[in-house]
């Protein structure tokens, strides 16, 4: 069995809900299949962490999404700690947005623009990254960054410092609805013209206004979006390059994930761009599951496929700054210091999956 979560006019469940919970289902569900044996592992520990220790604290999900995180994963063990209870925006979103009528903080400091493959770019700075693919006609950019300023700084003035054009970018690609990731899109737009690529579900979040937390400036530096996804999968391509991108609902219900080829001299290797980390919806268990559900998939696809490489749109979650610390000193011969084993990588989406769950169980 399966509860279904569609949104489409009516809506069916084929499992029990509140009428609460109807209600979030019909306002943030894109179609959705939870798996009855993943709800049942989440229902049926969630009376298990009760104790006199603190609340969560022996949570069996959160065991194993620690005990997943060590040692290559240090960026995601936090998703295991104990909330606040406070509803909060997402990591990336920048100090550098001053309140209104002040003047702009200093941009932010963070690792230089990186070749980091032959043809894959980090573009970003300490908090947020961007990134950028080459191919034989032109850059694909994904995501924008918090604010124009921050676009011409980290992505523009970092394209022209490895000797790249930023004219070239043909296609823009938002990972989701956040403003630290679209809002220094509308800029680069403007000034150069490229299709924006976003999920339909987002795309409705943001035209909706409804997207649980703001900072000044986002709203206003929202691009044009030109394409939409309304899949669970679909591709960009362009030139010799296709990009895979699959809708993974849970940080947004429309977050999409992006799958590259990336080349290393004679050898690729599959890289999973993960699209939104952070659990700044709560409290909403129907999400938390989506959540699990979605790095459930990327788990098991990871291992089918043999992915290699793990990324996020933010530095301190896939340890990016590091990586590129020791691949300036990588030697010839030396491993690539983003290359896992499957094996290995699989673990970082246990720990997404695991740690959600157990955020779930403590909304149960």
């Amino acid at each position: 069995m399966n509860i279904e979560i569609r949104r489409s006019g009516i809506c069916r469940f084929s499992g029990p809900l509140t009428a609460r919970g109807k209600v979030r289902a019909i306002a943030r569900g894109t179609c959705l299949l939870v798996p009855a044996a993943l709800l049942n592992i989440a229902l049926g520990s969630a009376g298990m962490a009760q104790s006199d220790s603190e609340p969560g604290s022996d949570n069996p999900h959160f065991v194993s999404g620690l005990t997943a995180a060590d040692p290559d994963f240090p960026g995601l063990a936090n998703l295991c700690s104990i909330p606040s209870g406070q509803r909060g925006g997402p990591q990336g979103a920048p100090n550098n947005a001053a309140p209104q009528n002040q003047e702009p903080r200093p941009l932010p400091d963070g690792p230089p623009a990186t070749r980091v493959f032959d043809n894959l770019i980090f573009l970003g700075h300490e908090r947020v990254s961007a990134w950028a693919v080459e191919t034989s006609d032109g850059l694909i950019l994904i995501d924008a960054l918090n604010n124009p300023e921050e676009a011409e700084a980290f992505i523009e003035n970092g394209l022209v410092s490895l000797g790249l054009d930023p004219a070239d970018i043909r296609i823009m690609l938002i990972s989701h609805g956040h403003g630290d990731h679209y809002a220094g899109g509308r800029y680069l737009q403007e000034k150069y013209g490229m299709e924006v690529v976003m999920s339909a579900v987002d795309r409705d979040m943001l035209a909706s206004g409804d997207t649980g937390f703001n900072v000044a400036g986002w709203a206003e530096n929202i691009p044009d979006v030109g394409r939409t996804v309304h899949d669970e999968r679909d591709t960009i391509v362009l030139g010799d390059t296709t990009l895979e991108l699959v809708v993974t609902p849970g940080h947004t219900m429309g977050t999409i994930t992006t799958i590259i080829t990336v080349r290393d001299g004679d050898n690729t290797h599959l890289a999973a761009l993960w699209g939104g980390t952070g659990f700044n919806f709560e409290p909403n268990t129907w999400q938390f599951l989506a959540y699990a559900t979605s790095a459930e998939r990327m788990r098991a696809e990871v291992l089918e496929r043999g992915m290699e490489v793990f990324l996020s749109n933010h530095v301190r979650r896939d340890q990016s700054d590091r990586r590129i610390e020791l691949l300036r000193e990588r030697q010839p011969g030396d491993a690539h210091p983003f290359l896992l084993t499957p094996e290995r990588l699989a673990r970082g989406f246990q720990v997404f999956r695991d740690c959600a769950l157990g955020r779930a169980t403590l909304q149960l």
